[in-house]
């Protein structure tokens, strides 16, 4: 799956997280026509067993890898900041780490 249907699919589980599969068809216009026709092709064929805890499970899959690309940016910016000496944005991208560490953390746990 390419990077921008992985979007349009990340977005898509969100909703549907969030709201149940109604959120999706509320939400459907919110979506562009490519990105609609994707999603209609998605619920109408999903894999095959794909039960709500499967579904669940997917969902935290993804936002777990999200979580932790997110992470490793922050590592690198905060890396940067060092090497500049931007003592403010050093000490606002190691707080910004810990939470979200906690948060990776606490997902893993949950699992």
């Amino acid at each position: 799956m390419d990077e921008e249907d992985r979007g349009i699919y990340v977005r898509m589980l969100e909703t549907y997280e969030r709201r149940g599969p109604s959120g999706i068809e509320e939400e459907l216009n919110d979506y562009s026509p490519e990105e609609q026709d994707l999603i209609r092709r998605a619920w109408a064929a999903p894999p095959p067993k794909v039960d709500e805890v499967v579904a669940e499970e997917l969902v935290a899959r993804i936002r777990l890898d999200r979580m932790k690309g997110r992470h490793s940016g922050i590592i690198r910016e905060l890396s940067e900041a060092e090497r500049g000496r931007e003592a403010e944005r050093v000490a606002r991208l190691e707080a910004e780490a810990r939470e979200l560490a906690r948060a990776i953390t606490d997902l893993e746990r949950s699992k």
